[in-house]
């Protein structure tokens, strides 16, 4: 039997308002991305993925710099500084981010889901859209999950 547990989420932090501006928009933009992973870490693999695929998505206007190893904090300091706008993006533990969104808490119960792709498609649907509509009201953007299943 498999343990697959949800236990890691991409949020970003709201941006102000200053930054929705068209004339902000379209000047270079650098953010960090923080995360508690080592480097040979899966979590960090898929972190510079996502940077590498923000760059040439944006002609290099947007650049995500990747902080790992728990850099900038542990997994609830990192929830705090996005909250507060002193991190850009974290790919952080569910456990973490219940802090300020409680129902994130159940996705890290073992055997939950009978597969990733069981749990994905429930993120996928209408359970999705309501945790990016809480994380939203906590200031938070939900950019994506992951999991870190593991055969047990």
């Amino acid at each position: 039997m498999q343990r697959n547990t949800f236990t890691r989420s991409l949020i970003a932090r709201r941006p102000p308002p200053h930054c929705r501006s068209p004339s902000v928009r379209a000047q270079a933009l650098k953010l960090t991305l923080g995360h508690g992973s080592a480097v040979e870490n899966p979590r960090h693999v898929a972190s510079l993925k996502f940077a590498e695929i923000v760059k040439a998505g944006t002609g290099g206007r947007v650049e995500v710099q990747v902080a790992p190893s728990a850099q900038l904090g542990d997994d609830a300091a990192m929830v705090t500084a996005l909250r507060t706008g002193a991190l850009d993006i974290s790919a952080n533990s569910q456990g973490a981010v219940s802090a300020a969104v409680p129902e994130y808490a159940a996705f890290g119960m073992p055997f939950m889901f009978s597969s990733p792709a069981a749990a994905f498609k429930l993120l996928d649907g209408t359970l999705g859209k309501e945790l990016a509509d809480r994380s939203a009201e906590k200031g938070m953007v939900l950019l994506g999950t992951g999991t870190t299943a593991s055969a047990t």
